[in-house]
């Protein structure tokens, strides 16, 4: 191709973005649209501001330090480092595929609606995104953020754009802002001598940990649950409701990076979302190892929250409620995978049949899996029940020890030791069952 054929493609591009954008608060015209064009160093952000005349008076908030004028050279280099510092929390190597065009319109208030599109051409994506020209900072974040994380999910989706959790890119965002926020906010030079740049206190919210803004705020109050991360209600995402979702997505976020797989785990969420409609069973499917259903991961969520903020976030079960849930961790259903999207699952099977009847390697996954579902419960069953739950626990610990100790042993003794302590392992089990609340059947 020419380098003319290339740059009539290019005009073509941004004229069908423009022409599939939503309608922003602003009125402009294509001319408008195109009046100032920036194009950031690696070609993946192009960036277009609105010639529209400056607004009769400023809007009041463009003066609190929350908010940051974005303007078209310096917004540029800010996605840049955004995408940069991003790929870098990921540990993504990957090259981007589809360009992002970011269209900045005159602000009016402070809810400004940002707008994301996209685009499918023979080539692959190109997505829109609108922002108005003053914004929160933590808003403005999020929302590249957010794009970015698209562009890098969409990559493999050829039919239809995929749908990102938003407490994954509102956690990121917060994540950014706490380690690297003088690097990504580049606000313009203020013309008043008086008003050269803002405070350190105000811009710099790098600490000694990054989480001291979420200690701070939940001292007084409790971190959403996971259902309320999930789907949060639109109300809960303005106002001073906002930071209690921020603050708890980046908690998450923190937590979910801590894990071994954290990273690899947040990779395969991305890397999963085109091939599930509910990003959910994408989130399960990414730590397989850790989570099978997304009660486990609300369960586990209420621990970690428990540890860091000391609140209990998840209301204690009944005695019958618990009765029910030990049941059904005492009975795990074995979950077959045939192909990508297909899953069957088995029925319940017990721990005496485990013990007794499957082969070394799915007996060790089984139990491991059981001892960290009774772990998970253990915060919200009743206190009456918390004995039998600890006894389970133990029984079945000290049975893989001792199992990992008889295959030190010589061949003709470990088949006759093995049988021994299945034995005795079951008949604590049955002992353990006879004093369990009356509950569902018990598996076979």
């Amino acid at each position: 191709m020419s380098r003319a054929e290339s740059r009539v493609a290019k005009i073509i591009g941004i004229l069908l973005l423009v022409l599939s954008l939503q309608a922003a608060p602003a009125q402009t015209t294509l001319s408008d649209a195109l009046a100032s064009t920036e194009y950031s160093h690696s070609g993946q952000f192009v960036v277009q501001a609105a010639s529209a005349e400056a607004p009769a008076r400023e809007p009041a908030f463009a003066a609190n330090h929350a908010f940051v004028r974005l303007e078209p050279a310096l917004l540029t280099i800010s996605c840049e480092r955004i995408k940069d510092l991003l790929l870098r929390e990921l540990q993504d190597g990957s090259r981007w595929q589809g360009r992002i065009h970011v269209r900045l319109y005159p602000a009016c208030s402070p809810e400004d609606p940002i707008t994301v599109s996209s685009t499918q051409f023979s080539g692959g994506w190109q997505y829109g995104l609108e922002l108005p020209n003053i914004m929160e900072r933590s808003r403005y974040v999020a929302a590249i953020v957010q794009v970015v994380l698209i562009e890098i999910a969409n990559r493999n989706s050829p039919d239809r754009l995929v749908e990102i959790p938003l407490w994954l890119s509102e956690g990121l965002a917060q994540r950014l802002l706490a380690f690297s926020e003088l690097q990504i906010i580049l606000a313009p030079p203020k013309a008043d001598p008086q008003h050269q740049g803002m405070p350190l206190a105000l811009t710099n919210t790098r600490t000694d940990s990054a989480l001291a803004a979420v200690q701070k705020l939940f001292r007084n109050c409790r971190p959403l649950t996971f259902d309320q991360l999930s789907w949060p209600a639109t109300d809960e995402l303005f106002g001073e409701d906002a930071e209690v979702y921020r603050r708890s997505a980046q908690l998450f976020v923190y937590e979910l990076l801590a894990l071994p797989e954290g990273r690899a785990g947040l990779r395969g969420l991305l890397a999963g979302l085109p091939q599930y409609y509910n990003w959910q069973f994408a989130f399960v499917r990414a730590f397989p190892d850790r989570f099978q259903r997304p009660a486990q991961v609300e369960s586990w969520w209420a621990q970690r929250v428990l540890l860091f903020t000391g609140h209990d976030i998840l209301p204690p079960w009944t005695p019958e409620e618990s009765a029910v849930k030990l049941a059904e961790a005492l009975s795990p259903t074995i979950e077959i995978i045939a192909g990508t999207n297909i899953v069957r699952a088995g029925p319940p099977v017990a721990l005496q049949a485990i013990i007794r009847d499957w082969d070394p390697t799915a007996q060790t996954g089984a139990l491991d899996f059981t001892l960290r579902t009774l772990q998970s419960l253990r915060p919200r069953l009743a206190p009456e029940l918390l004995p039998l739950a600890d006894g389970y626990h133990q029984v079945v610990s000290d049975y893989l020890e001792h199992c990992s100790q008889v295959n030190k042993l010589f061949a003709l003794h470990k088949k006759a030791t093995q049988r021994r302590l299945a034995a005795d392992t079951i008949r604590q089990l049955d002992l353990l069952d006879s004093r369990r609340p009356q509950g569902p059947p018990k598996a076979k």
